[in-house]
């Protein structure tokens, strides 16, 4: 499941590594674990955890670039954490509705129930600490920007930007047609010109004979 985070919740910097390299939070330690259920506390009007459904870290970053301009309203690093199924076994993660974002997005929504209590809660961080599989990630903002300015109105995104994103986007190329119909056009423009350049040559023949028939009488 892809969860929108904040990664100092998940991370700390290395005490052993003098370039201060960042590493999972401890599962075992409480202070870890008390920071990292920060990022799974609900908010006053939610009945459950809000994720979205992502099984690979390319989706991940789908989801990540489609919430970061089609939700937020102007562009920032984009956190997320993507909590293996394993980790969800002792709760409840069903399909929920949701208004915000673009529409492959909302339908991907789901929400975890059963973390009303600061056990549960950490009981969560722990095991998504502890597993393996875990993945926490951050799409820079000059990336998420990068791609934005490469939509076409084609782009699901494209529909759905939010707040100051088509200001920064600026104008979006229209989607050229397909090669296919381009062709299609060239050769009924084609075929539509074909009778008038016929018509043309007769007129300008007929022109030219006559012509001749003058001058031969003249000449004679």
């Amino acid at each position: 499941m892809f969860r929108v985070g904040k990664l100092s919740y998940w991370q700390k910097q290395d005490p052993q590594d003098k370039k201060k390299k960042k590493i999972r939070r401890d599962p075992d330690d409480d202070h870890d674990v008390g920071r990292a259920i920060l990022d799974l506390k609900l908010r006053p009007h939610e009945e459950g955890l809000s994720v979205y459904r992502s099984d690979t870290e390319a989706t991940g970053n789908d989801i990540g670039f489609l919430f970061a301009t089609t939700v937020r309203r102007r562009p920032r690093d984009m956190d997320f954490v993507l909590i293996p199924d394993e980790c969800l076994a002792e709760f409840t993660c069903a399909p929920t509705l949701s208004e915000s974002g673009a529409p492959s997005l909302r339908a991907l929504h789901h929400e975890i129930r059963g973390l009303e209590l600061v056990a549960d809660r950490r009981r969560l961080a722990s095991a998504v600490l502890r597993h393996d599989n875990t993945k926490l990630v951050r799409i820079k903002e000059r990336d998420v920007t990068a791609r934005a300015k490469l939509l076409s109105t084609a782009d699901e995104a494209y529909g759905a930007l939010a707040g100051e994103w088509p200001t920064i986007v600026g104008d979006i190329p229209q989607t050229p047609p397909p090669a296919e119909h381009l062709e299609a056009a060239g050769a009924a423009t084609s075929e539509s010109r074909s009778p008038h350049r016929t018509v043309l040559f007769l007129a300008v023949l007929v022109v030219i004979l006559a012509l001749l028939a003058w001058l031969a009488l003249a000449m004679g």
